[in-house]
């Protein structure tokens, strides 16, 4: 199959974005397109994708219910895997850019920014390879801002998708003791140490509590890398974040942010430092950053809506690099056929 209809999906889908801020329904059609370029691939070749058919024909039963039930569910009615899939795609997005809605600091700009953010690489992430942990993600996300109960069951809930979910309790617990800006020597020194414990001066004590971990969660087992070697040398989407951190930290921008916009960052920021911390296993870092790498996204837009020249170089910054390890590294993140 040629990749014209990929990328003219894909490109209708980037487009309806710009329309969607006024118009609701154009975020309909971009999740549609989305959901089609999702599904018409000859070949998706990561471990994931082949490893969620395998499961599916599978009747092992595991830890996650709310995933055996729609698994149960699809097959009692002898629904094939890739409509499956479609449809978990297809609630993914859907969940997704109603978080972008609510999450959206000014209507149509932000909201047409951080979708395209959200596209560059979450939806190639979370929407194509993570598919189970994406769903996870979105459900958690839906009420995170409401101050009712929902926002506990939606975290439960999304626990019982995939149960590495459990990590985003992380959230409740920075927005319960940090949601101030804290001082600026706190940030610095919070991750300066992060960097030189985790990357620097990784110690083998760090293997030997994922080794003890893995006694009692045996998953844990399946993303821990038993390794000593740490590259010192962080990638360029890392070089970036610390140099917006750095940015955010210095300046005086906290001043205009409001209390959502700080929670926001702190967020993005704490969740970054475990990253660094937790660098002796690459699997397990990414995974918790890029969990809440939402955040950042957001913490992007509030930038741009303070300083909008600033805020579009960290973006277009992002947005470059992002589509650059989906696509054109020596392994990318998806490799179409």
């Amino acid at each position: 199959m040629s990749n014209l209809p990929l990328a003219t999906f894909l490109f209708l889908g980037v487009i309806f974005v710009f329309f969607s801020g006024k118009n609701k329904i154009f975020t309909f059609f971009t999740i549609i397109c989305l959901t089609v370029f999702s599904l018409i691939r000859e070949e998706v070749q990561t471990p994931d994708y082949q490893n969620y058919r395998i499961d599916y024909f599978s009747d092992k039963q595991s830890f996650e219910f709310g995933y055996n039930l729609l698994k149960i569910l699809f097959s009692y009615f002898d629904l094939s895997f890739e409509f499956f899939m479609s449809v978990i795609c297809f609630i993914y997005l859907l969940l997704i850019f109603l978080f972008i809605r609510k999450a959206s600091i000014w209507h149509n700009v932000s909201y047409i920014m951080l979708s395209l953010l959200f596209i560059s690489y979450l939806y190639f992430l979370h929407g194509i390879v993570q598919i189970r942990v994406g769903l996870g993600i979105s459900i958690a996300l839906l009420f995170i801002y409401d101050k009712n109960v929902l926002k506990y069951l939606s975290f439960v809930f999304s626990v019982m998708i995939h149960q590495s979910l459990f990590v985003f309790s992380l959230y409740f617990m920075i927005k319960k003791f940090f949601i101030s800006f804290k001082s600026k020597m706190f940030y610095l020194i919070f991750i300066a140490m992060s960097y030189f414990i985790g990357v620097v001066f990784n110690s083998s004590r760090i293997n030997e509590y994922f080794s003890f971990l893995s006694n009692y969660i045996p998953k844990i087992s399946h993303y821990y890398i038993n390794t000593d070697v740490v590259n010192v040398f962080l990638g360029g989407k890392q070089i970036l974040l610390i140099l917006f951190f750095m940015y955010i930290i210095c300046s005086s921008i906290s001043r205009e942010m409001t209390k959502r916009d700080i929670l926001s960052f702190n967020v993005s920021f704490f969740s970054f430092c475990l990253f660094l911390l937790l660098s002796i296993s690459p699997s397990i870092s990414y995974r918790i950053f890029e969990m809440f790498e939402i955040f950042t996204l957001i913490s992007f837009c509030v930038l741009f809506k303070i300083k909008p020249i600033v805020g579009l170089i960290f973006s277009l910054g992002y947005m470059a690099l992002s589509i650059r390890a989906v696509f054109f590294i020596t392994n990318p993140l998806i490799n179409i056929g």
